[in-house]
């Protein structure tokens, strides 16, 4: 048993065929053992997998504390807990250099890439992720997060919360689950920081973690125009399934 846990979530047919890849990559690169939530039929040697239907779009990665703490008793057998997108592959060896005594998180690329200019956090005095661009500091991209477990499982749940409060009141934050989490790390800043090499499109000699493409614009473009609405409140509230 090794002192790490690592959470993927990939549902939907459309997302099976990262899974393998990158599972392989972190089994090659990071010394985890993997938490896989799927509908999948197929078994893919992981540490652990729970069956988990599809639950629509933008569901499926909203409610992604929601899920993971689901098997908050299993997760916290372990020293640290971290979660990745099923859409990213490790390239090369992650070591300690990602552990620390709180949360780790990734600036988001973009934000790197535009020197600040890519900054779309929820500025929207409804939701409990509101944060003025005038305010925050960094953006931090959803796809790859952790720390301690205690410390991980916390912020799970008040993540969580946050997200139930809007649902109430019939509000999805602009990124979803991104969103909630930007609010988080305003609020509780990280205590280690990972830039370009662990959140990239374009493999380099320093690639940590890459992100696949997708074939889709699941995020703008650095001076890209983002999509005119992302929420859709109604998938998550009424519990349709979206392609």
């Amino acid at each position: 048993m090794n002192d790490i846990a690592l959470i993927f979530i990939a549902t939907s047919p459309s997302y099976w065929p990262y899974i393998q890849p990158a599972v392989d990559s972190v089994k090659q690169f990071f010394p985890a053992d993997i938490l896989l939530f799927t509908d999948s039929p197929q078994q893919f040697g992981v540490a652990k997998q729970v069956r988990m239907p599809h639950a629509g779009w933008p569901a499926a990665t909203l409610m992604k504390f929601h899920t993971l703490l689901t098997e908050q008793k299993w997760l916290s057998s372990y020293k640290y807990i971290f979660y990745m997108d099923i859409c990213l592959q490790m390239t090369a060896p992650i070591g300690d250099e990602v552990l620390g005594d709180g949360i780790t998180a990734c600036v988001h690329a973009s934000y790197i890439l535009s020197h600040g200019q890519y900054c779309t956090p929820e500025e929207d005095p409804r939701s409990t992720a509101c944060l003025s661009k005038k305010d925050i500091r960094k953006m931090y991209i959803g796809g790859f997060h952790g720390g301690p477990a205690a410390a991980y499982l916390n912020m799970a749940d008040a993540i969580s919360k946050m997200i139930d409060t809007d649902a109430a009141n019939n509000f999805v934050a602009v990124w979803h689950d991104e969103s909630y989490c930007n609010r988080y790390f305003y609020d509780f800043p990280p205590a280690l920081e990972l830039g370009l090499d662990y959140n990239t499109w374009t493999k380099t000699p320093t690639t940590k973690i890459w992100r696949v493409p997708k074939g889709m614009p699941t995020r703008p473009a650095v001076g890209g125009v983002q999509p005119p609405n992302p929420r859709n409140p109604m998938v998550l509230l009424c519990g349709r399934a979206a392609a």
